[in-house]
């Protein structure tokens, strides 16, 4: 299933409710919904959504682009909708419509299949941060994509 990219708004209340949902379920230190609010107003933060036909939310991606420097905050796939590219398609849809030079991203160092689709994406290990994550505690993996 092909989904449905659309750049959300603030005014996309049950859409950013949705996303809150989906970070509850998902991540042990959830963005809480003001957060997430505070986010998409910023006018260098971004959050794409992937959707079904029928609006229901596939996955997301946060991302903060500063002229041409971008940081890739956040992306989720709904666990129902895993392994069917969805990743893929938010990554590769920003990646055309923004066109930064560089993007910077952290990724447990224990998520294989994530760093394997970064490094598809031309993504490349530029460094370690310690203890990064929490619950457990895990060092991120820095990756960068471009110059």
């Amino acid at each position: 299933m092909m989904p449905r990219v659309k750049l959300v708004s603030p005014e996309d209340s049950a859409l950013l409710a949705a996303v809150e949902a989906l970070e509850a379920q998902i991540f042990p230190d959830p963005w809480s919904l003001q957060s997430i609010c505070s986010a998409v107003c910023n006018p260098c933060t971004k959050l794409y959504a992937a959707l079904t036909e029928a609006d229901t939310l596939m996955g997301y991606l946060f991302v903060t682009q500063v002229v041409d420097t971008a940081d890739i905050a956040n992306i989720a796939v709904s666990p129902g909708f895993r392994r069917q590219g969805i990743a893929a398609d938010l990554i590769w849809y920003y990646l055309a419509e923004m066109k930064p030079v560089e993007v910077f991203l952290e990724v447990r160092a224990s998520n294989a299949d994530a760093i394997s689709l970064y490094r598809h994406y031309g993504f490349r290990e530029v460094g370690v941060r310690k203890r990064f994550y929490h619950d457990p505690p895990e060092d991120a993996i820095v990756m960068k994509r471009g110059e």
